[in-house]
């Protein structure tokens, strides 16, 4: 170890506990020897000083190393990042969050700074969208990992989107479903809406279709069934989510651990609060609609205020086909929003007999029994989807898929990515 290579007393390394003031002198060595050696521009590296101690011992030695070496910088005009450090020392973010102190994110300018959470420690992003931010989070004292997602200062401007939100989110905790992503806990922090959902290792299914390409129809047919027995669950409880589509889908490990994979439906709750631009749609809709055009029934659009479960029915067979196809079912260029959405209503979905021949003709009418342009012709149910979908999932593996997927680069983060710059592969989230 560097300090004791200094004659600086090393830490404790018998079977037995140091004495606590023997403890403590070797820490105010330590640290001196640090401090000495950064007002010398010698550039100490806190993680050769960590082995040996106690993890009480170690944790307090960390803390006053990270408060010197933040410090110093600080005074030298040197910017230090909490985010390097949450990388550096993974297993102490609440260590680091504590010497860094509290950051606030503000409307102004929310993309450049992390939130805060009451009873959380925001210590990375996983990722953001059109709604807002997804972070990486730790319990402050179970020290659970957890998905925190921050809707954007502008979605509260809305008069009577609090409440509706607060209602979502009660609705949202009373599902407890092994395909459903659960919501763990909801607020309202610096005026900024949260949800707190569960952490899932792994990537949505449109991250799997950008790396992968068009999946194998047992995978496909897989990921999809997963999704109508989460959906079934919520159906039995009263709940429409609105806005199925694959970055809503999870494809993730089995309580972190990569010999099981399964699929979780995210974003219940949140998928009321959204609302599409659609200054082109009909008067009475205009800036009333909720979901995502290319997986939307017809009846979401021309008459939203009548939805049900038959609506997330419509949304997985544009998922499926998108999942078999590469690309959503009328994907093609529109005039505007009414034209696309009419194409839904009244044209007939492309045959998978020119966009994808393996696909078996039974399955194929299954898909387009999902997506009947009358709610009254598709299932009733998304658990007679899902039995429907058995009978083509077998042989799937999940496992391989994730894990191929992973080991992939996404071909929209390599665009954004300067060439001369390597990019690293970011976790997926609740989109």
């Amino acid at each position: 170890m560097a300090p004791t290579q200094n004659n600086v007393p090393g830490p404790q390394t018998d079977s037995y506990p140091a004495p606590l003031d023997q403890v403590s002198f070797r820490i105010d060595a330590i640290c001196d020897f640090f401090a000495q050696r950064l007002r010398t521009n010698q550039q100490p590296c806190i993680e050769d000083f960590l082995g040996g101690f106690e993890p009480a011992a170690r944790a307090a030695l960390l803390r006053r190393l990270l408060t010197l070496e933040i410090q110093f910088h600080k005074r030298s005009g040197v910017a230090q990042e909490r985010s390097k450090y949450f990388a550096r020392f993974p297993n102490d973010v609440l260590i680091v969050q504590e010497v860094f102190g509290p950051e606030k994110i503000t409307s102004s300018n929310p993309s450049r700074v992390w939130p805060v959470i009451p009873n959380y420690v925001i210590y990375g992003e996983l990722g953001t969208g059109g709604m807002g931010s997804v972070y990486r989070a730790i319990q402050t004292y179970l020290r659970n990992e957890a998905a925190v997602k921050v809707l954007k200062p502008d979605r509260m401007q809305i008069a009577t989107l609090q409440g509706l939100f607060e209602e979502e989110m009660r609705n949202a905790g009373q599902l407890r479903h092994p395909h459903v992503v659960r919501a763990l806990n909801a607020g309202i922090a610096d005026g900024l809406p949260y949800l707190v959902m569960e952490l899932v290792h792994g990537l949505d299914a449109a991250s799997v279709l950008r790396r992968c390409g068009p999946l194998a129809v047992p995978d496909a047919c897989e990921i999809v069934r997963q999704a109508a027995l989460g959906l079934h669950h919520a159906h039995e409880q009263g709940m429409v989510h609105r806005d199925i589509k694959p970055s809503n889908l999870l494809l993730g490990w089995t309580s972190q651990h990569q010999d099981e994979a399964d699929v979780k439906v995210a974003d219940f709750g949140l998928a009321l609060l959204r609302e599409e631009s659609l200054d082109d749609g009909p008067a009475p809709e205009r800036g009333r609609i909720q979901g995502t055009l290319e997986y939307m029934a017809p009846e979401q659009y021309f008459t939203p205020h009548d939805v049900d479960i038959r609506a997330d029915i419509f949304a997985l067979g544009c998922t499926l086909f998108a999942l078999l196809v590469g690309h959503p079912p009328f994907a093609g260029r529109y005039r505007n929003v009414q034209a696309k959405m009419e194409a839904h209503r009244d044209q007939p979905v492309e045959s998978f007999r020119d966009l994808r021949p393996d696909v078996p003709i039974v399955l194929e009418e299954v898909i387009l029994w999902t997506m009947a342009k009358n709610r009254e012709d598709r299932f009733e149910t998304p658990a007679e989807l899902a039995t429907s979908l058995s009978h083509f999932s077998g042989g799937h593996d999940l496992v391989q898929l994730l894990d191929t997927a992973e080991g992939r680069a996404d071909p929209r983060e390599q665009e954004l990515a300067p060439t001369s710059v390597s990019s690293t592969q970011s976790p997926s989230t609740p989109g």
